[in-house]
């Protein structure tokens, strides 16, 4: 069966929030709940516009996936889209959700004129460790490096 995916409305904020208490890579956000996941989840939906896109999967009429992407608008250059967020529940792994995510976004990218698409992928992740997104074309930038100043 193939995940059906469609644009994330305020309807999926508690569905979202269940989903991210399922992932094995933040049990910080298990140990949340979440009754204290889903005023997060919903400001962010709150704030969806135009340089920002929420796609949720679903499986049976299930939310089992979402994915964020803001659309990166340069002065000098084609705009690109960068994915922030890609996460599937942990029960429906290896059911191709992810994998339909990355198309939707990609088709997307493609109607937006998009030069390219980015993301991070820490090396600790199981998606990093077992070549998810390499599996799907992406390539690592050896030209880049991350560079991050924290504000708190």
């Amino acid at each position: 069966m193939t995940a059906h995916i469609r644009a994330a409305t305020l309807a999926d904020t508690h569905a979202i929030a269940e989903l991210l208490c399922n992932v094995d890579d933040y049990p910080q956000w298990k140990r949340r709940g979440v009754d204290a996941l889903e005023p997060l989840v919903r400001k962010s939906l709150e704030r969806n516009h135009l340089e920002r896109s929420v796609l949720v999967a679903e499986l049976d009429s299930r939310v089992v996936g979402y994915a964020a992407v803001y659309w990166v608008n340069y002065l000098f250059n084609s705009p690109e889209g960068y994915v922030t967020e890609l996460f599937v529940r942990t029960d429906a792994s290896g059911r191709g959700v992810g994998t339909a995510l990355l198309e939707a976004v990609e088709q997307e990218a493609r109607v937006r004129a998009c030069r390219r698409l980015t993301l991070i992928n820490l090396k600790d992740r199981e998606s990093y460790k077992r070549g998810f997104y390499a599996a799907r074309g992406w390539t690592e930038d050896p030209n880049a490096m991350r560079f991050v100043k924290s504000l708190e």
